[in-house]
């Protein structure tokens, strides 16, 4: 049965594209009673498998040493919003060696289209079914920022999921978990990642929806998590598998995994990181319900949440929530003063729709408005701008983790991120190069340092027939480290500039010495 209930609102628009992909799922399935002969290496990670049935499909793939045709195996397929295949590959290699899963990555699928993607799982649901021998009863699917979104809303709609692993996102945009979600569900987020307010947010969401959930988080920004993160989602999906009776009982597996997060739990707790230790204990509680005694963790749980150092952890957090949120619609609410809105309203795919989950610059600014009132009736808001984007960047370099750092480092990522996604969209798909040039050069000014804002912006000018601004923007970007010299010359925003003096001098200072 598959779940077509009103949480799917948010996909309606893919909605087609979906439905191929649950009519197909059980017409493949019938595969992997007879797998080919294996032909691929074991304990390697092999960047580009093209799918026999449909070569414009491609995937990264690792399998495990002990993988033997004989034996069907768990599958986790990863989706990265670039269709970089091989990034979440090698981030769950070491615990796909460990426990005997394979691992895939699309090389197509990525933020924009879910159709896309779904063509791309559909393409390597039949070639893995084709090569190898998978346990249909295992299957699981992980993604990072609009590759999250999308695994989600693939598993939603299907009963071949038994979870989703989701980085830096949540649900896809208006879908809200409810009692249908049938997975267990890991998340991961980067206590710096700008959509950290979201995903802590679809926590509390996914208990009241009564589902099976663990979230993650972890010293970093908008990204996948770090191999031992990685490592613990999967061992949390096997303890969740014994659980739910898809996989053999293994009681030599649950005291090791036992033992290993209470050791972690007490070493936190020796380095005085009481809120991280009280984490532990809450979730060991939580994993470990129905297969041991957890009486000790949740004896431990009570007792570190009651510790003010916990209390004030957690104060501070929903403290650091609301000042993100604050600044950010705060900084919107001066740039509509600036640009009169056109350049973030008239725009409907906003990044969030993507993954960033960046703040819709056309909701309303927090009633803690402060000093924006004042800022909003003069025309001082290109110079509360500077302001604020400078105050920002150097708090985001500062030393140590501090509030301060991680609200700063979340407003500045989540700006840019969201001003280059709208800003692409504007210029690929809109058309609208004057919008997409001050969207790209906003991001140049949140992110100085970032070579890729001023290549976008490059080609935002030159699209616009400005040719001395798309030059000097082009010239920044290779000082400022952009390497890609062969992009550069085949893209045809460029062809008017290939005669003139500049660009050509340009590209032969960027052009590898031979």
């Amino acid at each position: 049965m598959f779940h077509n209930g009103t949480q799917i609102k948010g996909v309606i628009a893919s909605a087609p594209a979906i439905v191929i992909l649950v009519a197909l799922f059980p017409a493949t399935i019938g595969f992997s009673q007879a797998p080919n002969k294996l032909t691929l290496p074991t304990k390697v990670v092999i960047e580009n498998v093209v799918a026999a049935e449909n070569p414009q499909q491609s995937y990264a793939l690792y399998l495990p040493s002990t993988y033997v045709p004989e034996k069907s195996s768990p599958i986790l397929i990863a989706l990265d919003p670039g269709a970089r295949g091989k990034t979440p590959v090698e981030h769950f290699k070491d615990a796909a060696e460990q426990y005997g899963w394979i691992v895939v990555g699309s090389n197509q699928s990525r933020n924009g289209s879910l159709e896309r993607t779904v063509d791309s799982v559909n393409a390597i649901w039949r070639d893995l079914h084709q090569r190898f021998s998978i346990d249909d009863g295992r299957v699981y699917f992980a993604g990072f920022s609009g590759g999250a979104r999308a695994a989600a809303a693939i598993a939603l709609r299907c009963d071949c999921a038994a979870g989703v692993i989701g980085a830096g996102a949540g649900f896809p945009i208006g879908v809200a978990p409810s009692a249908a979600v049938h997975f267990a569900h890991f998340a991961f987020v980067g206590i710096d990642d700008f959509n950290f307010p979201e995903v802590n947010a679809l926590e509390e969401s996914l208990a009241k929806a009564g589902v099976n959930h663990e979230l993650k988080v972890f010293a970093g920004r908008h990204e996948w998590p770090p191999f031992d993160a990685a490592t613990e989602a999967i061992e949390w999906m096997e303890l969740q598998a014994i659980r739910s009776g898809i996989r053999a009982r293994d009681d030599k597996l649950i005291t090791l995994l036992w033992e290993k997060q209470s050791a972690e739990a007490q070493r936190l707790e020796g380095d005085g990181q009481l809120y991280d230790a009280y984490q532990v204990y809450a979730s060991m509680a939580r994993a470990f319900r129905l297969l041991r005694d957890v009486a000790e963790a949740e004896r431990q749980a009570a007792s570190f949440a009651a510790k003010p150092a916990v209390k004030d952890a957690l104060r501070n957090q929903t403290r650091e929530i609301k000042k993100q949120r604050d600044l950010e619609n705060r900084i919107y609410g001066l740039l509509r003063a600036q640009d009169g809105g056109a350049s973030l309203s008239d725009d409907d795919t906003l990044s969030r729709s993507g993954g960033s989950g960046a703040p819709d610059p056309r909701g309303n600014a927090s009633n803690d408005r402060g000093g924006l009132d004042n800022d909003l009736n003069t025309s001082s808001a290109s110079g509360n701008l500077r302001s604020i984007f400078s105050d920002l960047r150097k708090d985001a370099n500062s030393p140590g983790d501090t509030s301060e750092r991680r609200v700063a480092r979340r407003v500045t990522s989540g700006l840019y991120v969201g001003f280059i996604e709208r800003g692409i969209n504007q210029l690929e798909t809109q058309k609208h190069y004057a919008v997409a040039a001050r969207l790209f050069q906003l991001a140049t000014e949140v992110s100085p340092e970032r070579a890729g804002a001023f290549y976008y912006l490059a080609v935002a000018y030159a699209s616009n027939s400005e040719k001395k601004k798309s030059l000097a923007a082009l010239k920044t970007a290779l000082e400022k480290g952009f390497t890609d010299v062969d992009t550069i010359k085949t893209n045809p925003a460029f062809e008017s500039l290939r005669n003139e003096p500049a660009y050509q001098e340009v590209i032969k200072k960027a052009a590898p010495r031979s």
